[in-house]
């Protein structure tokens, strides 16, 4: 029988668990949850599996080749260059299912008890086109179902929205939800990770603890919105401290800000101050040198005539058409995991032509695609130009 795992995600409510490590791989228990799944569904006669990748991916991939795929038919799915959600999943992975069998999809961060065999056999028995698993219990998010558990349509009970739009009597339906996890275990391992982060943080004072803190009152903060009648007191005490001003304010995750830099390699490559250890050095060098020409000596790489000279001679286009492929991925991916400092910067004899003009294109390109914040220093030229983040206005040149 055949199985996929979902096992792309981002994690971002495990952060900062995340922020090294794929969800698939955070331990529960002694043992990843990717682990603890494939086991269960091998166990349930489950024997060839299809894992999708996209965060670290190569960590779950070396973490199947180091347990021999747990022996039996394990296959990756590879969406690092995009994330494909549900539907897009498992589409890219419709060859692994070309023998026109029924398959069970589970995701990698549900743990349970239900009978995977006894499910897939239901499935059969009834010949449905999909079988959901799904338990009566208190949520604002139902899945309407006849008397025949037959799917015909979804609510959300906060925000009236349903699906399909036009779905708007729901009298007469069965309101059931994806079984949901215990909420007394996430209640007391939130509080767990309150503690352990909060005494290391406020008290040790370590930053990486501090930074979780308001991940994990976020979290407290979406458990609270649902009707729980246990532990009033409790909850009460919990709520007054999600409403303190001190996370009130806290910004859970800072935008991502780009350094641009041109400089002179006789003068040295620049220093990287967010404490990160640097990030990309491009070198224009090997690039027609306009400056070896007298009438632009005095130019720089800003000038008309300069860009002119450049653009013609066409080999500044492909310099940077390259750099940008290889920025553009590093760009998404700090926006994705919540990075928040990236440093980019060319260099070239002088640090007046070719990397003036690659610095500034590079800089005008990634505000325009990403819309987020960049910096932008012509170090040897003492000029420093900042793009603002979409919806703000900081644009500035001084020298």
């Amino acid at each position: 029988m055949k199985a996929m795992i979902f096992a792309a995600g981002l994690g971002t409510r495990l952060k900062p668990l995340t922020d090294s490590i794929p969800k698939a791989l955070v331990p529960i228990a002694g043992k990843p949850l990717l682990e603890h799944v494939i086991l269960k569904l091998k166990t349930s006669g489950f024997d060839e599996i299809i894992v999708n990748v996209h965060h670290f991916p190569d960590q779950i991939i070396d973490f199947l080749k180091a347990n021999n795929n747990f022996g039996i038919r394990i296959e990756v799915s590879d969406e690092r260059d995009q994330l494909l959600d549900t539907g897009g999943g498992i589409r890219k992975a419709k060859q692994f299912f070309d023998d026109g069998q029924p398959f069970l999809v589970h995701n990698v961060d549900i743990l349970s008890d239900v009978d995977l065999q006894e499910l897939f056999q239901q499935h059969l028995a009834v010949d449905s086109l999909a079988t959901l698993v799904v338990s009566k219990r208190d949520t604002f998010r139902y899945l309407l179902f006849d008397d025949d558990l037959r799917l015909k349509g979804w609510i959300n009970e906060k925000t009236g929205e349903t699906k399909p739009i036009s779905f708007d009597d729901i009298s007469g339906f069965n309101k059931l939800a994806f079984a949901g996890i215990q909420k007394h275990f996430v209640l007391f391992r939130t509080l767990q990770v309150l503690g352990a982060y909060g005494f290391r943080g406020y008290f040790e004072k370590k930053p990486h603890f501090l930074q979780s803190i308001p991940f994990a009152i976020e979290n407290l903060r979406a458990f609270l919105h649902d009707d729980n009648s246990s532990y009033p007191y409790l909850l009460q005490v919990l709520k007054e401290m999600t409403e303190l001003e001190q996370f009130r304010e806290v910004e859970i995750r800072k935008p991502l800000v780009v350094k641009v830099y041109s400089f002179s390699y006789k003068k040295g490559i620049p220093q990287d101050n967010s404490g990160n250890g640097g990030g990309f050095v491009f070198d224009c060098r090997a690039v027609n040198n306009p400056g070896k020409y007298e009438r632009y000596q005095s130019l720089t790489g800003l000038d008309e005539s300069v860009i002119r000279f450049l653009e013609d001679d066409g080999e500044i286009l492909s310099f940077i058409d390259h750099a940008f492929v290889l920025v553009d991925a590093s760009v998404k991916r700090y926006i994705d995991r919540g990075f928040t400092n990236l440093m980019i910067s060319f260099g070239c004899t002088g640090g007046r032509h070719r990397s003036v003009y690659s610095a500034q294109k590079t800089a005008e390109h990634i505000s325009e695609k990403f819309g987020v914040e960049v910096q932008l220093i012509h170090r040897e030229q003492n000029i420093e130009q900042s793009f603002a983040p979409v919806g703000r206005d900081i644009n500035s040149l001084r020298s």
